[in-house]
């Protein structure tokens, strides 16, 4: 788990990846799609953004259960 800092930002791997300031101070959780070619970040049960694994770059940001 994953500490989303007072910015809306949260530090994976070697990037740091804006979410929202909706999120500050709450705990996700990035997990690999099983492509591996993306990893997702995760919020209790859902799916919130999902992040490109070569340069960490959003993919999309849209909310669905897991």
């Amino acid at each position: 788990m994953i500490k989303v800092n007072s910015w809306g930002y949260a530090r994976f791997d070697k990037w740091q990846v804006y979410l929202s300031e909706t999120m500050r101070d709450q705990y996700i959780e990035f997990r690999p799609t099983p492509s591996g070619e993306s990893f997702i970040a995760c919020y209790r049960n859902f799916k919130i953004a999902e992040f490109d694994t070569e340069d960490g770059q959003l993919i999309h940001r849209s909310i669905a259960r897991l």
